[in-house]
């Protein structure tokens, strides 16, 4: 999702209007339609701006590559990946990915084996070390997960 985009997103999640925005970021309505339309990029300050109007830290609506650019050690591409896959998720969805996280994280890994055996599904190197997060969970957060991951996995198929 591009800056435009995600600043119509949180505009429109927030039920204001282009001139409601516009007047409390101090910038013409046109250039908020330009700027969510990808007619115009706006400047670091006009961003700066428009972010607080809409009460969001600039961090929310920048691409992942400038998160990535900002990252004062080196990551790896496996990681990035993970990244650049969390940063394309709505709010809603990275809330359920997080719950499905510190679920897995407590998941032993036999459990995991067989979890992947069940629901014949070739996970990731990512999804797999999530799973083993999962062997930290009590036995109710397994039996959540287990639902919850479950039915994620059936609408992959």
């Amino acid at each position: 999702m591009n800056i435009g985009s995600k600043i119509r997103a949180l505009r429109l999640d927030r039920d204001m209007t282009t001139p409601e925005v516009a007047a409390k970021a101090n910038v013409t309505q046109s250039t908020i339609s330009e700027v969510e339309n990808d007619n115009r990029s706006p400047s670091l300050n006009t961003l700066e701006k428009i972010c607080n109007a809409l009460n969001v830290p600039i961090m929310e609506v920048l691409p992942i590559e400038h998160h990535l650019g900002l990252l004062r050690y080196s990551i790896s591409q496996d990681e990035k990946n993970i990244l650049t896959y969390l940063h394309s998720l709505t709010k809603e969805e990275r809330e359920i990915w997080f719950d499905a996280y510190n679920i897995v994280k407590k998941m032993p890994l036999n459990e995991k084996k067989q979890f992947i055996a069940t629901n014949g599904y070739s996970f990731t190197k990512e999804e797999k070390e999530l799973l083993d997060i999962y062997s930290q969970l009590s036995q109710e957060e397994r039996k959540n997960f287990y639902a919850l991951f479950s039915s994620l996995l059936k609408s992959k198929k």
